[in-house]
């Protein structure tokens, strides 16, 4: 393998050394193709594997690559297949007709050519082949160029936000809008790398969100200046439901292990089948603190080892399963956890049909009990097997697919049990999208969507439990699941009805505290909202005819209601 290095310009092979490859994915064109799959495109993929080949025995053959725009070229690299050039020339054009030569080989034997230049302007670079070293044709698997815009030049070659490359950055494309991450209000850091190195740039950030961020690029020579901007607004999904399970010395008290909040859990412990649990489980689950409490900030769900007798059965373990008495449909679910370790322990962070007919269950002991498991529908965000210690999974059970686990991914994370990690689900009218800690591992979309692939167009509830399998080791004590906050947000909860449902009164508006819903069908859910998106008053009020009395500060509201086959959001003015 020969690399050729002209020495005289070696200080720019080092200014080069981590530029970017600006022939990458450009358009490109050959004098011949041996096959379909030795294209001129091939040799400008980025790919090793691949390659440009041209037809066997004539000469000059060729290959020049189109880079979209002038720019001052600093270093070539060829990476010659077997079939190389013994003589060829590198040649630059402005208009892809007129060619200049800016090196000649005489003597050329493969493997790896690197060329460095000074002050070599063009936009089409042309490989010209005029003599082979083999019996073969030419074949090139790479053609790497390396250059920055000319001195009059203001562009950007990149934008991050908070480190990330801008998506959809390009460099002629001057106003971006970005929205935020869910949850995110802060301005973020924004960084830029200029086309030209030589050229300056200075950023003006955004004062708030929503906010614009510029950046205004000078020319190394001074005669232009180009000025981007980044729109930035808030995530068009808000905050609706969570539970922080902070020390606020209110619900929670600091270093005192505290019962959980009983307005959003609701602790499952009826046996569902009269004598244990699915799957074989070896625990009862239980209401008393030693298995569920809040302290310092974070909930735990603690699986014991110990004789407990409940419901006429004798068991071995006990743990806690949490209902939420909050559901949803669609939706972004982030839970911050760290998880039990152990053979035998079975973590898991999921959803059930609010419809689910489970004896025990919190919404079946609300009326809404109407359909069996596995029609309600099934979504585990996260679920962890002490024999299979550090891999997560997330799985869907539907009618079609349910009991032994098909749709199903998940990625192993060697520290689950011993640092905090996001699980979240991503929930839609068309797929569902897990991953931890912001990086993906399994997206459930089926193409046919219906009530035996896809029960997933009402209402769902969170569960959280420890279970304890048969395989427990005989030395498992105790090991529990750490939940330091749970949030739920909803794409535009601040909408309002257009059709506004004139079967549904909401009167007087404005009010000072009470106010009145008459509506044709009766009302199973009431949610009122603040401008911020969040979720300050909750009712079930199952009539068709009521009132709400909540001492409100004055403002704007908005109050959502759900009814079997209605669901509307008004707002509404305290005075």
């Amino acid at each position: 393998m020969r690399i050729i290095y002209h020495l005289s310009f070696l200080f720019l092979l080092i200014q080069y050394a981590f530029a970017q490859n600006i022939a990458l994915n450009k358009p490109s064109y050959a004098s011949s193709t041996e096959n379909a799959s030795q294209e001129s495109v091939f040799a400008f993929d980025g790919n090793f594997s691949s390659r440009w080949a041209s037809n066997w025995g004539t000469e000059p053959q060729w290959i020049y690559v189109d880079l979209q725009q002038e720019f001052n070229i600093g270093q070539v690299k060829i990476f010659w297949e077997a079939a190389y050039a013994k003589q060829y020339q590198i040649q630059l054009s402005m208009d892809g007709t007129n060619w200049n030569t800016i090196f000649t080989e005489s003597n050329g034997n493969g493997g790896e050519d690197h060329h460095s230049f000074s002050n070599q302007s063009g936009r089409y670079l042309r490989i010209y082949n005029t003599l082979r070293g083999t019996n073969y044709g030419y074949s090139i698997y790479e053609i790497q160029v390396y250059g920055q815009d000319p001195a009059d030049s203001a562009r950007l070659s990149s934008i991050h936000i908070n480190d990330t490359p801008l998506s959809g950055f390009s460099a002629q494309t001057t106003s971006y809008t970005y929205s935020l991450p869910i949850g995110e209000t802060n301005v973020p850091t924004v960084t830029a790398s200029t086309a030209n190195t030589n050229a300056t740039y200075s950023i003006a950030n955004a004062s708030s969100i929503p906010g614009t961020t510029t950046i205004t690029v000078v020319s190394e020579d001074t005669t232009q200046t180009m000025t981007y901007s980044i729109a930035f607004q808030q995530s068009n999904y808000a905050l609706v439901w969570s539970d922080e399970f902070d020390d606020d010395g209110t619900t929670y008290l600091s270093g005192v292990d505290n019962p959980i909040d009983d307005s959003k859990w609701f602790h499952q412990t009826i046996l569902p089948n009269g004598w244990g649990w699915y799957n074989n489980e070896q625990q009862h689950y239980t209401n008393r603190i030693q298995n569920s409490y809040v302290s310092d900030g974070t909930l735990k769900i603690v699986a014991k080892k110990e004789t407990f007798n409940d419901q006429g059965h004798t068991k071995n373990y006990t743990s806690a399963r949490l209902n939420s008495k909050f559901s949803f449909t669609y939706g972004v679910v982030e839970i911050r956890a760290k998880l039990p370790s152990g053979v035998g322990t079975w973590p898991a962070i999921w959803t059930l049909g609010k419809n689910i007919n489970e004896n025990g269950a919190y919404w079946q002991q609300q009326g809404f009990g109407t359909v069996s498991w596995p029609a309600c529908g099934e979504i585990d965000i996260m679920e962890h097997w002490g024999s299979n210690q550090n891999f997560i999974q997330s799985a869907m059970h539907t009618p079609s697919s349910h009991g032994a686990t098909v749709n199903h991914g998940g990625r192993t994370i060697s520290t689950v049990s011993s640092e905090f990690h996001v699980y979240k689900l991503e929930w839609t009218a068309d797929k569902m999208i897990f991953s931890v800690d912001d990086v993906e591992h399994y997206t459930y979309n089926p193409t046919a969507k219906n009530s035996d692939t896809w029960p997933f167009n009402s209402d769902q509830y969170l569960l959280l439990n420890v279970a304890i399998q048969e395989s427990i080791a005989s030395s498992f004590t105790s090991s529990a699941m750490e939940i330091d906050y749970i949030r739920v947000y909803q794409e535009q909860p601040m909408s309002i009805d257009q059709s506004n449902h004139p079967e549904i009164q909401l009167f007087p508006n404005p009010t000072s505290k009470r106010f009145y819903i008459r509506s044709a069908t009766e009302i199973h859910e009431l949610n009122i909202y603040d401008l911020q998106g969040r979720s300050i008053v909750h009712h079930q009020p199952m009539q068709k005819q009521f009132s709400i009395s909540e001492d409100l500060a004055k403002g704007i509201y908005l109050v959502e209601m759900k009814g079997p086959n209605v669901q509307s959001t008004r707002r509404l003015v305290i005075n």
